[in-house]
């Protein structure tokens, strides 16, 4: 017996000439089994699902045989698989992810803790220095990292605007290389910056994004190289009628093994974790890296051997521009604080209220402290101010709320606008456009450093 399946498959009338020419394969005592058909047409071997049933008839028993044509379950199977596969790596790599930066918070903050510890004790004006740098090495690495997460998650998310404003470009690169110099000078490695043909005094990129790129790369490549050099090429050439800036980043570092460079720069993803326990870091920089130079219309390249160094390169898209004057005018200039006068600060943390006292005594000006918005507000209204740092986040009424009350009380009584600083841990892009919009002057970000607060 045979059915339209059969035929379609096998190209043979009935089973019976099908298994006189081995044409078929399957386990004949099963009701059901996974065979193989080999059609008369010679296209290769076919995976069939055969049913087999024994029917009594008149002139005795007979078997049914249907075949199903498994081919397009065993591709979805397959898939699933390969599916289940990856989920299952993309799992294990975000767990080591994690793991690492665990670790990667929790060294710094050792280092932190353990030092204000020991600061606590009698120690000598020597040591007591080098617990200071310990704290200030500790922080710059928990910052670092931090940073990193942060810019992941908007990589991630698709969040990432470019700020394209005309600037230096040889300046800006210079800028980034001198930022390593010490780290490269303290291992005694080689450190040489080479600018290649004429580049344009100006171009408009963003300058934060390209300093953050080119300083990720190095500071991979100082940290994975003990002795030799770190070398940063520059060069600016055309391509397609526009201009593209190129630099390539060469070391003769620790090098990574041909079968590893693929996921150099995938993200959750290191190419040895080895390296990561050996020299730390989150594994993060080169993938924000990658992805800031493909958002800059550029991307990224890596050649290397093993135990001689690597060459890594990158490339942004450029666009030229001619030198502007400032277009700041006398009364915008002088809108900038004016630390003669006592300064309001609505902090609710005290912790943060007496790091800012204390940055205050060494800027040499006085500040008044509240710990709310409605505070804020009445403490204006008794005596106003010239220059306001406002948290955002505070209990009773935020950061906003008191300067929209602030701004509503100096148009009432016809004050001059206080310069208004917003001081936050929200960072994000939008959130600055949002306080800038609720008329917030500057932004100060957490955590913030001394020369931050002075650059108001």
């Amino acid at each position: 017996m045979h059915n339209q399946e059969f035929d379609r498959l096998s190209g043979l009338a009935n089973i019976d000439r099908a298994l006189e020419k081995d044409l078929i394969v399957f386990d004949e005592q099963k009701n059901k089994s996974v065979g193989i058909l080999k059609p008369t047409n010679g296209k290769g071997s076919i995976p069939v699902d055969v049913y087999v049933k024994t029917v009594a008839l008149e002139d005795g028993p007979a078997k049914i045989v249907a075949l199903r044509d498994r081919r397009a379950q065993e591709k979805a199977e397959k898939a699933m698989m390969v599916a289940a596969e990856k989920a299952l790596n993309s799992e294990r790599s975000k767990a080591e992810f994690l793991a690492n930066m665990s670790h990667e918070i929790r060294t710094p903050m050792n280092g932190i803790i353990a030092a204000v510890d020991l600061l606590k004790s009698n120690n000598s004006e020597s040591d007591r220095e080098k617990l200071v740098s310990l704290i200030d090495a500790s922080t710059s690495d928990l910052m670092q990292t931090l940073n990193d997460i942060l810019d992941l998650s908007k990589v991630e998310a698709g969040r990432i605007e470019l700020e394209n404003e005309p600037f230096n470009l040889k300046e800006a690169i210079s800028q980034s290389f001198s930022l390593f110099q010490f780290k490269a000078e303290e291992k005694g490695l080689e450190y040489a910056l080479v600018f290649e043909d004429e580049f344009p005094s100006r171009v408009k990129v963003d300058a934060l994004r390209l300093k953050q790129v080119l300083g990720n790369f190095l500071s991979n490549a100082i940290k994975f190289t003990q002795t030799g050099s770190v070398i940063l090429k520059a060069m600016v050439i055309e391509v397609n009628g526009g201009l593209e800036l190129k630099c390539k980043i060469q070391d003769t570092g620790v090098g990574i093994e041909a079968h590893l460079l693929d996921q150099i720069f995938t993200k959750f993803s290191q190419a040895d974790t080895s390296t990561t326990r050996e020299f730390g870091g989150s594994g993060l920089g080169l993938s924000i890296a990658k992805s800031l130079s493909e958002l800059m219309n550029g991307g990224v390249s890596v050649t290397s051997e093993l135990g001689k160094g690597s060459e890594f390169s990158f490339w942004i898209t450029l666009e030229p521009t001619v030198s502007v004057a400032s277009t700041a005018t006398p009364n915008e200039k002088a809108q900038r604080p004016v630390y003669s006068e006592t300064i309001l600060v609505a902090e609710d943390n005290p912790v943060n209220q007496k790091i800012i006292e204390m940055a205050f005594q060494n800027l040499g000006v006085k500040g008044r402290f509240v710990t709310d918005g409605e505070k804020a507000v009445a403490a204006y209204i008794e005596e106003p101010s010239k220059v306001i740092l406002m948290d955002i986040q505070m209990p009773i009424m935020d950061g906003v709320e008191a300067n929209n009350r602030i701004r509503a009380y100096e148009a009432e009584q016809n004050l001059p606008n206080a310069y208004r600083v917003a001081m936050t841990a929200n960072v994000m892009k939008e959130d600055r456009i949002k306080y800038k919009a609720a008329g917030l002057n500057d932004f100060l970000g957490k955590p913030f450093t001394l020369i931050q607060l002075k650059e108001l």
